[in-house]
């Protein structure tokens, strides 16, 4: 099966996962968990769990972004996919 647009990007890396909801067309809420399904702590938020983060989805580029923290505020995932 082909993935298009978001759906590209939904997957495991390195036996974590990013869990994707979508919110609207380009755009999801992501939870980051780690192999055992528990959310991954941000330490740099006082480790708040990885939860309904944000992301964007910019399709005439192929870019994915998750923001980590508050949008514009730094730490952002950028992950790359890769077609079988």
């Amino acid at each position: 099966m082909i993935r298009y647009g978001i759906t590209r990007f939904v997957g495991s890396w390195f036996g974590h996962r990013l869990i994707e909801k979508r919110i609207r067309p380009g755009s999801a809420a992501v939870d980051f968990v780690d192999p055992s399904g528990k959310p991954v702590a941000r330490s740099y938020m006082a480790d708040a769990p990885s939860v309904r983060m944000l992301t964007h989805f910019d399709d005439p580029n192929g870019a994915f972004e998750v923001d980590l923290r508050e949008k514009g505020k730094g730490f952002t995932l950028h992950p790359t996919h890769e077609c079988h």
